[in-house]
Formats: structure tokens, C-alpha cells, sequence
């Protein structure tokens, strides 16, 4: 008995162990969770290849128009409409008169050759209100590249129209039209761009006239043929254009001498003050010496100056000493 108790209870022992290791295998697997394979992660990230490649063209084409046929710049490409874009000036620049005036310009798709540019400067007054006329500065000339630089006259004549440039109440945009006559379609292409805003055009010296002859000294006879003669920084009148603003009004003004002296007596200016000339459109002009007036009246002999001024009388300069009119 004391035998058989002993196996029983080594028997037991066998059996509990036996429980303990199946039990701590199934509790393993129950909490364990499996690992998925390479394969199951590949199966849950699954993107079609098949349809990645299924119409690569869409990617394919949109990298090829921005790369190769358009320009990043001007957004222009095969497929654009024939344009042009002026890039200066463009608006709030200001310019003098005398100096330069570069104009820039991009353009799309203008092809062929005979390709005729204008440019013009259209004219506006203070509150946006155009003004007529514009100022052509190429009139349909043909031009090589995108860029074009004006000599800003003092005043250009656009039919009898004088346009003063100088003239602070007015501003600007520049115009420019492009026809190309022979392309490859076969139809000509007209394009045209404004500036986007205005800019202005300003006087960069004040207005000056200087009378060159006579200056002081000369003596010169009643009835002879002599030239007043005058300098200024405005362009001259284009002949047949009447109240040209840089038309000019002559006149005699009568000096005395005080007595006594001695060496080079002072003039003074008299009262008396004589009309050569009204509205004179040039830089000289050819004086019946003693002749004033509409009249042709004649002075007297005595010393004289000759002043030359604007019309309207802001702007003016005289010899610099009296000259001597005579019998």
C-alpha cells in the first residue's frame, strides 16, 4: 500500500505538469497575436500598378508643355494666341525731356516676316480724360527684337497740332500695335498692348532763350538789312503753325546815355519800348533796321536793345549792352 500511494501521488505530479504545460501553451497562443508576413503587408499598402501605368500620358504631357514649349516668363507656349506685352513703361515712371525713353515689349506666336511695329504715346490730362492726339513715335516702322529708344523732344508736330511735351498737366501711356503681314497661316496678325498705368513726362531745364547778336556796341544804319539772332533750349517751330508755343515776340527797347562821362557811359533804359516782330517761329530773324510795328513806322537814331521772349512773355533775354542806331 505504502508502495502503490507513492506511484499515485507521482502520478499526480505528472498529470499537473502535464496540465501546467498544455495550459500555458493554449493561453500563449490565445494572447499571441501573428505577425503577418511580407506579403499580407504588401496586400494592405496595395496601390494597382497597373492603373499607376494604366495612362501615364496626362503626367507625361503636362511636364513636357511646361518644360519645352512654354515660356515661363510670359506663360506664352505653342498653343497661345498671337499677343503682345508691353513691359516698360508700364506705369508711375517719369521721364525727361532731352533724355530717353526706352520702351520694352514681350510677344507670343508672331510669325513671318514684314512684321510692322508702331508706337505712340497716348496723351491724358491730370483727372484720366485722353487727350487728341496721340504722339507717334515709330509710325509703322519695321524693327528687329523687343525694345525701342526715344529722344523725348521739347514739342513734336502731329499734323497742326503741337504737342509740348514739357506740359505738366498731361501724362502718359505708351501704345503698341504689331501687324505681321506674312506668316505662316496665311491671314496677317494685328495685337496690341497699353501701359498698364500712366507715367509723366517732365521738363529737366527751365526754358531759356539768349540773344546772340546784337549784343552791345554795334553800330548799325537806318534802312540796312541786319539778323537778330537768338539761342534757346526749345525746339523750333515747324514752319506754317501759327501760336507755336515756342514762337517768339521781338522788340526794340531805347537807352540813354547819362551825361557827363567819360570812357563807357552806362546806358539806362528809357520809357519807350518798340514792336519788331510778333510770333516769329525761328531762331533769327532779318530786321529793316529802324522798322517797328505793323506800321513800319521809323525810330529815331539813338542806343538800343534788342529783347527776345516767349510768347506770352515768360521767358525773355536782351542784349547784353546797347547798340547804336544811326543815320
Amino acid at each position: 500500500m505504502k508502495n502503490n500511494k507513492g506511484f499515485t501521488q507521482v502520478g499526480i505530479i505528472i498529470a499537473l505538469i502535464a496540465a501546467l504545460i498544455v495550459g500555458g501553451g493554449v493561453v500563449y497562443l490565445a494572447t499571441k497575436t501573428p505577425t503577418p508576413s511580407s506579403q499580407n503587408t504588401q496586400d494592405n499598402n496595395y496601390q494597382p500598378s497597373v492603373d499607376q501605368n494604366q495612362n501615364p500620358s496626362t503626367t507625361t504631357n503636362t511636364t513636357t508643355n511646361t518644360n519645352t514649349t512654354q515660356n515661363p516668363q510670359t506663360g506664352c507656349n505653342s498653343n497661345s494666341p498671337a499677343s503682345v506685352k508691353i513691359i516698360s513703361p508700364n506705369g508711375g515712371e517719369a521721364f525727361s525731356v532731352g533724355g530717353q525713353l526706352p520702351i520694352t515689349w514681350s510677344q507670343c506666336n508672331i510669325h513671318g516676316s514684314g512684321t510692322a511695329i508702331t508706337i505712340a504715346l497716348s496723351r491724358y490730362d491730370l483727372s484720366g480724360k485722353e487727350i487728341s492726339p496721340w504722339a507717334p513715335i515709330t509710325p509703322s516702322v519695321l524693327l528687329a527684337g523687343n525694345s525701342y529708344t526715344y529722344t523725348i523732344p521739347t514739342a513734336l508736330q502731329v499734323g497742326s497740332n503741337t504737342i509740348n511735351f514739357a506740359d505738366p498737366n498731361v501724362k502718359y501711356r505708351a501704345h503698341i500695335e504689331i501687324i505681321t503681314k506674312v506668316f505662316e497661316q496665311g491671314t496677317p496678325d494685328f495685337v496690341q498692348d497699353d501701359s498698364d498705368n500712366f507715367f509723366t513726362i517732365n521738363s529737366s531745364t527751365p526754358t531759356s532763350i539768349t540773344v546772340t547778336s546784337p549784343k552791345g556796341g554795334e553800330n548799325w544804319a537806318l534802312g540796312t538789312t541786319k539778323i537778330i539772332n537768338w539761342n534757346s533750349n526749345t525746339s523750333d517751330c515747324p514752319a506754317g503753325t501759327t501760336n507755336c508755343s515756342n514762337s517768339v515776340d521781338i522788340t526794340l527797347n531805347e537807352y540813354y546815355t547819362q551825361a557827363p562821362c567819360s570812357g563807357i557811359c552806362p546806358s539806362i533804359r528809357g520809357p519807350f519800348t518798340y514792336t519788331i516782330a510778333k510770333n516769329v517761329q525761328a531762331s533769327s530773324y532779318s530786321w529793316l533796321v529802324g522798322r517797328i510795328g505793323e506800321k513800319n513806322n521809323v525810330v529815331q537814331d539813338s542806343r538800343y536793345t534788342i529783347q527776345v521772349c516767349l510768347v506770352g512773355g515768360s521767358v525773355c533775354d536782351s542784349s547784353d549792352n546797347a547798340f547804336i542806331v544811326h543815320y
